[in-house]
C-alpha cells in the first residue's frame, strides 16, 4: 500500500514533469521556480532524507498523512530562510527540519479514548506566548543549524552534522549511503574502502 509520503512525492513530481523540471535540482534552479511551488520542490528534491526520517520515527500508530502535512508546513516556513541562506539547501538541513517537526507527531500515541487526533487534542501547543510575541518551539534555528531537544540531536550530534556538511562529495555519498542502509554507494570498492578509512579519522573524536 502506497503511503502518503510516496503518494505526495508522485503527485508533486508529476506536476514538475509537466513544467519540464527534473530532480535532483540545483539551488539555482530551485530559487528560480515560482515561490508557491518551492516547498513542494524541497519535498521532492530531498525526498530520500524526508522518507528516511519517516521510516526512522514512525510507529504502528503513526499517521502518515499528519506527518506529511507537518513536513510540508515546515518546509514552507523554511523557504524564505533558504532563499536568504543558500547554505541551508543541504540534505543534512532538510533532514533536521523534517526530524524536528515530525518526531512528536509520528510518536504521539493514540488510543480509543484519544482518537486519531490525539496528538492535536492532547499535546502542548508548540506556539508559546512571550513578552515579544509568539515563539514556535519547533522552529529553533541558530546560525543556520536546527537543534533538537531529543538526546540524538544534542550539541554533540549538531557538531557531527556540521562535520558532515564539510565533507567532500565522495565522502558525503558514502555517509548518506550508510545512513540510508545502502551497500552500493555508486563508487568502486577500492575507493569506498579508502573513503571509509578517511571517515574513521575524521570522526574519531566522536567514537
Amino acid at each position: 500500500m502506497e503511503n502518503e509520503f510516496r503518494a505526495t512525492y508522485n503527485l508533486f513530481v508529476e506536476t514538475f514533469i509537466n513544467m519540464d523540471v527534473t530532480f535532483p535540482m540545483s539551488y539555482e534552479v530551485w530559487q528560480s521556480i515560482p515561490m508557491d511551488l518551492q516547498a513542494a520542490a524541497l519535498f521532492c528534491n530531498f525526498y530520500p532524507q524526508i522518507n528516511l526520517v519517516w521510516n526512522k520515527v514512525k510507529t504502528p500508530a503513526s499517521i502518515s498523512a499528519d506527518c506529511v502535512s507537518e513536513v510540508l508546513m515546515y518546509l514552507q516556513k523554511n523557504v524564505k530562510k533558504i532563499l536568504c541562506d543558500p547554505k541551508r539547501y543541504t540534505q543534512a538541513y532538510i533532514y533536521r527540519v523534517s526530524y524536528n517537526c515530525m518526531f512528536y507527531v509520528a510518536n504521539y500515541p493514540y488510543t480509543k479514548t484519544t482518537g486519531v487526533n490525539g496528538y492535536y487534542q492532547n499535546t502542548v501547543p508548540h506556539l508559546v506566548k512571550t513578552d515579544d510575541g509568539y515563539v514556535d518551539l519547533y522552529d529553533t534555528v541558530d546560525n543556520g543549524i536546527l537543534y533538537l531537544t531529543e538526546p540524538e540531536y544534542s550539541s554533540e550530534y549538531s557538531d557531527i552534522w556540521k562535520l558532515i556538511d564539510s565533507l567532500n562529495e565522495s565522502q558525503k555519498k558514502v555517509v548518506y549511503g550508510m545512513l540510508d542502509g545502502k551497500k552500493n554507494f555508486g563508487i568502486s570498492g577500492k575507493e569506498k574502502k579508502q573513503i571509509i578509512q578517511e571517515l574513521r579519522k575524521i570522526f574519531e573524536d566522536f567514537v
